[in-house]
């Protein structure tokens, strides 16, 4: 066998024979020889050849190992280096295989394969080790190892060590997981590691100083080994170790690394630490001549490329050190820069960092092109950053870019800061109509009088929505004498918690009237904007027909919202109105549809313009498993107490009420209180009709199930107050056995003044909504290729009388087939409706045909 030779890979301290065992490192690599291939990626220092090399050692294995070389692109000779590498275990084998030539064929592979075969003893571990992979690019040498992978040999393993991603095809491979993939942080040093290899060098340092190390370190073996080794030998006190390690580091790279660089690479390497997006497509734009990406890429143990992100990621100590060097560049190359790498972001839906780049290079027109067409209602942190940028921007810039005034209205907007933002408007509307007339005058205007709509859209809770229609009215004049043609879809609708704005107490009637007047200002919006808010009345229609009850009208909105969305890219209306298809379709029991809704949930994903899709579908998906049972499905963000979203805190209700959802599921009752009482009472979900109607609901539930009947009960009340100006049902029947099991109690008690008729038929509907959901959750699991649950008992009797209900009999029937009476037939198919969840024949043919029953 041929073993790695030293030079080739740095001890943990160089010149000192301590070495100390990484148990999780190890422990890692034991549980990925169950894999044909580990691929071990990283750059130079990281100790990947001594880590597999004592790791084999150590677990007895029968090395094949290949230290390779750039010779080794000749087939020939990496064919003799391949049987050497068999002397040490099987000289025989090594002795035939050198008088075969490189199997080339598929004719030669199966000889080779077949020699392999019966060599290997059956109860021994192999492992073929192929060092330094990276400088492997014959496509012939590529080509066999990749089909040695591929071929089956028992209890064999093969590991690419590589300072790159290896240049075979893996795809396969990963799909069928067949490949372990270990990375640069796999191969760091934990801080205890490192702390336990100075104690095995008789190192004392204070436990501050060893986390500093470890900080600035990163945990790179070879930045360890250089500060043990000044340590040991005495070459730097442990006070300036800090000091002497960057001093130190920055020598030996300008010593042995940058002072041998062309000049061209040198200033390509430092504009890149003026950036942090090190795109490929970018880089390709930054350099000059397209030969210094392939003389970049030689410096491994400081720059790697991620084929998975196309990324390229430099060593922090490195980046510092060229971080250090940026004197090196002109005004004018620093400018360059920041301009190219502002442009590729912006091109590739970035706007944000594109704008952090554009005030680098002081081109103030880049940041409010890319400023303006950013969402309206975008997360506090963007709309903290925009205003603090415009701060900063000179007021030359502003009379140059009247964008900015537009902007910072929309930011202000944005933090609820409505007051603030309508003296601004107001005062921008002042200064342009004392200025001549003028095409981009009137545009801001336009912009100016849209933006008092939004607010006042926005605040519609506690004003008159009526007022509203001027300032759209003005805005649509204005744009008309801009002149000014909208080519796409420049602006996304942004969804509040409910898509109806109407607050309680309303009089009947007012969803309706508000639906209407707000259809009136969209007509304006959609002019102006090309198409903004196109679907929101049908999503606003929709929404009310669905708290009412009536799904099959809300169903139909909902598509209609969609296609229209859709049309104009108002992606969060086509994310609401899915929202609400998932909604219906667990009401009706319909699995087809909901796999559909997420598969379109799962589209949106892929679109970089949906700000916050991500959150969303967490959002969206989470209402789901929580209501179905399946918390474990829930993203980690929404179980946890403490960690809120990145939305818009104005759109941050739904979050909350899908929280207080799976609280629920969890039956941490006091949890969702305490919630609730934390709430914005402005703006949060009890602002709303429908939010307030829905945090009674849960209050209701909570306390009765905290066993506080009388509480309960008052919050049911009030719930069924609220639910009475539109005959809103749908809140109460989507509690399924919890409402049940209130309105059980309620309907008994004195002290509940309900009527027996509502109560009744809302305990029916949530019952029947209960049993639906079981079904769906059951048939998700399954569909999921989870396992089905356990079967219910059933007599066997009763498993007879489901066998005929699945071959569609009637019970009078079955009462004549089984010479049973009709009202026995009736009980038993009560009984098993009960077992199965069910709330009629055809859902309890389903479960029972899902469960192997019939």
């Amino acid at each position: 066998m041929q073993n790695p030779p030293l030079s080739n890979h740095l001890p943990i301290a160089p010149g000192s024979p301590v070495y100390i065992r990484r148990h999780a490192l190890h422990d890692l690599l034991k549980q990925s020889l169950q894999s044909p291939l580990i691929t071990v990626v990283a750059g130079a220092g990281y100790g990947k050849t001594q880590t597999i090399y004592s790791f084999l050692q150590e677990i007895g294995a029968v090395k094949i190992w290949l230290q390779l070389s750039e010779q080794d692109n000749l087939s020939w000779r990496f064919w003799e280096k391949f049987a050497q590498a068999f002397s040490d275990h099987n000289p025989a084998l090594a002795a035939l295989f050198k008088e075969l030539d490189f199997p080339q064929t598929e004719r030669q592979f199966e000889r080779y394969v077949s020699l392999s075969g019966k060599a290997m003893l059956p109860d021994t571990r192999y492992v073929f080790v192929f060092d330094d992979f990276h400088l492997i690019t014959d496509e012939s040498v590529l080509k066999f190892v990749e089909k040695q992978l591929t071929a089956f040999f028992p209890k064999a393993s093969a590991i690419l060590i590589s300072r790159t991603e290896p240049g075979i095809n893996l795809i396969s491979l990963l799909a069928k997981e067949m490949v372990v993939q270990i990375n640069e942080n796999d191969l760091c040093f934990r801080e205890d590691e490192m702390s336990e290899y100075f104690s095995l060098l008789t190192i004392t340092l204070p436990p501050q100083t060893v986390s500093d190390i470890y900080l600035y370190t990163g945990g790179w073996a070879f930045a360890i080994s250089l500060v043990g080794l000044w340590l040991k030998n005495g070459s730097v006190q442990a006070d300036y170790i800090l000091v002497a390690m960057k001093l130190n580091i920055s020598k030996l790279i300008e010593t042995e690394i940058f002072s041998d660089m062309s000049e061209g690479l040198q200033k390509f390497l430092v504009k890149l630490s003026l950036i942090d997006h090190l795109s490929m497509d970018l880089l390709r734009d930054l350099a000059p001549d397209p030969t210094l990406i392939g003389e970049m890429e030689k410096i491994s143990a400081f720059i790697r490329y991620d084929a998975n992100t196309n990324m390229y990621w430099i060593h922090h100590l490195f980046l510092e050190y060229l971080k250090q060097k940026q004197n090196l560049l002109s005004a004018r190359e620093r400018r360059e820069t920041y301009e190219k790498a502002a442009q590729w972001l912006a091109d590739n839906q970035n706007p944000l960092d594109a704008i952090t780049y554009y005030e680098k290079a002081e081109n103030y027109k880049g940041i409010a092109k890319n400023a303006y067409i950013i969402a309206r209602m975008i997360p506090d942190r963007v709309s903290r950053f925009l205003l603090d940028l415009l701060d900063r921007i000179p007021e030359e810039a502003y009379r140059e870019n009247a964008e900015f005034y537009i902007i910072k209205s929309k930011a202000l907007q944005s933090l609820a800061r409505f007051d603030e933002a309508s003296r601004h408007t107001y005062d921008t509307i002042k200064r342009f109509e004392t200025l001549p007339p003028s095409k981009l005058n009137h545009w801001v205007l336009s912009e100016c009088y849209l933006n008092l709509g939004y607010i006042g859209i926005w605040t519609a809770l506690h004003t008159n929505i009526r007022q509203l229609t001027y300032y759209f009215e003005q805005a649509h004049q204005h744009h008309l004498m801009s002149a000014r043609l909208v080519k796409g879809p420049i602006e996304h609708a942004s969804v509040s918690s409910y898509v109806n704005r109407v607050s309680y107490p309303v009089e009947k009637g007012y969803f309706k009237w508000s639906i209407d007047i707000f259809s009136e200002y969209i007509h304006y919006m959609s002019k102006i904007k090309n198409g903004l808010m196109h679907g929101m009345i049908d999503l606003a229609y929709a929404e009310m027909a669905y708290f009412k009850g009536d799904v099959k009208n809300a169903g139909k909105l909902a598509y209609q919202a969609i296609g229209k969305a859709r049309s104009k890219e108002q992606f969060q209306i086509e994310n609401r109105a899915l929202f609400f298809l998932l909604r219906i379709n667990l009401h009706t029991g319909n699995l087809t549809i909901i796999q559909e809704v997420f598969r379109q949930l799962d589209a949106q994903l892929t679109n970089k313009e949906f700000l916050g899709g991500y959150t969303m579908y967490d959002i969206i998906t989470g209402w789901f498993f929580a209501h179905i049972g399946q918390t474990d499905k829930l993203s980690g963000w929404l179980k946890s107490d403490f960690e809120k979203s990145d939305l818009n805190s104005l759109l941050y209700g739904l979050e909350e009420l899908v929280r207080a959802k799976y609280y629920l599921t969890e039956k941490k009752y006091a949890a969702i209180l305490d919630s609730f009482e934390n709430s914005d009472a402005k703006f949060g979900l009890e602002a709303f009709l429908l939010g307030k109607l829905e945090v009674l609901v849960l209050k209701a539930v909570c306390r009765f199930r905290l066993k506080n009947p009388g509480e309960a009960f008052a919050a049911l009340q009030e719930a069924y107050t609220v639910s009475q100006t539109e005959d809103f049902n749908m809140p109460f029947i989507e509690m399924g056995k919890d409402m049940r099991d209130l309105l059980d109690a309620a309907v008994k008690d004195p002290l509940c003044t309900l009527p027996a008729p509502w109560m009744e038929k809302i305990r029916e509907s949530a019952s029947t909504y209960a049993k639906k959901v079981s079904v769906i959750a059951r048939e998700y699991q399954y569909a999921s290729g989870g396992q089905p649950e356990i079967s219910p008992k059933l007599t066997a009797r009763e498993t007879e009388i489901l066998s005929d209900l699945a071959c569609g009999l009637t019970r009078k029937e079955i009462a004549k087939t089984r010479y049973l009476s009709e009202n026995t037939v009736k009980s038993d198919i009560k009984h098993i409706y009960h077992k199965l969840n069910a709330a009629n024949r055809a859902e309890a043919v389903r479960v029972a045909t899902a469960l192997n029953l019939v």
